[in-house]
């Protein structure tokens, strides 16, 4: 094995990287979460989310053609907005919120 002039091998530098690597990927990471101020019931939170859902279904059909990624993110974050709902960091969330998680 390769040492370098200060005694540290390749196989130490390659080690070094492996573990250090996801560890510095994964710091800093914030999950984003829908909050709601008088919504209380988790249910109630699927059932709106599926109403957007549904609109969003709709609005992917009449477009006739694939639409952007982007479009489906604004349009679905736009519905539940509209439904009271916001969408953010858990660091950044009103502390008189219901906080509901959102496997996207």
């Amino acid at each position: 094995m390769r040492s370098y002039g200060n005694g540290i091998s390749a196989k130490g530098i390659l080690i070094g990287l492996i573990i250090v690597f996801p560890l510095i990927s994964f710091s800093g990471c914030t999950s984003y979460v829908w909050y709601h101020h008088d919504q209380k019931t988790p249910l109630n939170f699927q059932n709106d989310k599926f109403k957007c859902e549904e609109d969003l279904a709709k609005f992917k059909a009449d477009a006739g053609k694939p639409v952007d990624k982007d479009a489906v993110t604004y349009r679905m974050n736009d519905c539940m907005k509209g439904l009271g709902y916001g969408w953010g960091p858990t660091t950044a969330i009103p502390e008189d919120s219901f906080v509901y998680e959102d496997n996207r």
